[in-house]
């Protein structure tokens, strides 16, 4: 059963409340008739304003918070959530200037599309892969009328693994990324690009997974202090394979980082 949504009173208004204790009861009153009186007199407005028919206006505010709310950022469509800071945390993050027009691209962690959206332009294909947030991407996807996107509801790992990012949490069963490229890559669509933001995930993957990869761009995680040297276990694994490595750690003013992240460039000539 759907639970209506409460109002909910500003802080302003409290502290004006607050103010007035002191007032006498009639002058109370008054004020109480004036601001009932104002706030019917505005609720009718913006009814009529907007041409809204509802039988109450808690319907009325029921509707406004569940309507799908898009916002337009730099010429794309987003449908509003809590996740849209990554919109902007993926143009800090990632170097995409080496990105071809016949790339294949596999996002591993797209979330709400903060690369793949933009990067459907620039690019042949994109897979991506999305255990959580699958609905928003979709609905970005389809918003912004692009065709070259496939989206699987999945996660890279091994086994089934209880997920949790923000609001959301889904039991998920995790895939490795051979697995995952079997499901894509065709001779006329080789993915050539791994861009992996999943939490962690990205620790599952083998160096021979990678053949004919040229380009990862990823956020890669250490959610225990003692094993930021693992770090550099990742690095010696993509070099064994011959990619050419830039990266930075993220750190924070006491200079602890918990998670450990690495912001990875590689290429494979």
């Amino acid at each position: 059963m759907k639970t209506d949504i409460p109002i909910i009173y500003d802080k302003d208004s409290i502290e004006y409340f607050e103010q007035i204790k002191s007032t006498p009861t009639d002058k109370i009153n008054d004020i109480i008739n004036y601001f009932t009186e104002f706030i019917k007199n505005g609720i009718v407005y913006v009814m009529d304003k907007c041409l809204l028919t509802f039988p109450s206006f808690q319907n009325y505010v029921n509707e406004r918070f569940n309507r799908n709310q898009f916002v337009e950022i730099d010429g794309f469509k987003w449908k509003f959530t809590h996740n849209m800071l990554s919109i902007f945390c993926s143009k800090e993050e990632y170097d995409l200037s080496k990105i071809r027009p016949d790339d294949v691209v596999l996002s591993i962690g797209a979330n709400i599309g903060g690369v793949v959206i933009p990067l459907s332009k620039r690019v042949k294909q994109i897979y991506a892969i999305e255990p959580l947030f699958t609905d928003i991407l979709l609905d970005n996807i389809y918003e912004n009328k692009i065709d070259n996107i496939l989206v699987l509801k999945t996660a890279l790992g091994i086994g089934i693994k209880d997920l949790r990012y923000n609001e959301r949490r889904e039991t998920i069963k995790c895939q490795t990324l051979s697995k995952i490229i079997k499901k894509f890559s065709t001779n006329l669509n080789k993915i050539t690009v791994l861009q992996i933001d999943c939490e962690g995930g990205e620790w599952c993957i083998r160096p021979e997974e990678l053949n004919g990869i040229r380009l990862i761009e990823a956020e890669v995680h250490v959610f225990d202090i003692n094993k930021r040297n693992d770090f550099y276990k990742f690095l010696d694994m993509l070099k064994s394979v011959g990619f050419t490595c830039e990266y930075a750690i993220r750190t924070d003013t006491t200079n602890k980082i918990i998670p450990a992240t690495m912001i990875l460039h590689a290429e494979r000539k």
